[in-house]
């Protein structure tokens, strides 16, 4: 884990830059709305250069979710022709919503971030530890 502290003059070009980079991504939408322009220009830099099956998005009743949904339409409709997720096939956003029940909003999340998305028979997935710890009895 890296922080990063960037000002108004780098911080687009920094989150554009590290997405592509990252094994999972998880992106916190908790009271997303209208007002958050930059979660918005952070989800259209998702869609356009990281594979979906890479993202997380994690939602609660704060969330304006009707937004949520136009502004991912509008960055899949916006997304260009190179983008990884401009492949025909199924894709899809996968959003968590939290709820008062932590522990099992985390083991969810864990999981989520940890899929392997991989086709390739007997791959790892990203962070088998956390997968294990999941899956331990609470």
């Amino acid at each position: 884990v890296e922080d990063f502290f960037c000002h108004d003059d780098t911080w687009r070009m920094t989150v554009s830059r590290l997405a592509k980079d990252c094994d999972a991504i998880l992106m916190d939408l908790r009271g997303f709305s209208p007002a958050n322009q930059g979660c918005i220009f952070e989800i259209e830099q998702l869609i356009a250069g990281v594979p979906l099956d890479r993202v997380v998005l994690l939602a609660d009743a704060s969330t304006d979710t009707a937004f949520l949904e136009t502004t991912l339409r509008q960055a899949w409709r916006a997304m260009p022709g190179d983008s990884p997720n401009a492949t025909s096939g199924r894709h899809r956003v996968r959003i968590l919503k939290a709820n008062s029940r932590h522990r099992r909003t985390l083991k969810v999340l864990l999981t989520h971030l940890c899929e392997d998305s991989s086709d390739s028979p007997g791959a790892a997935p990203l962070c088998p530890a956390a997968v294990r710890d999941d899956a331990a009895p609470a």
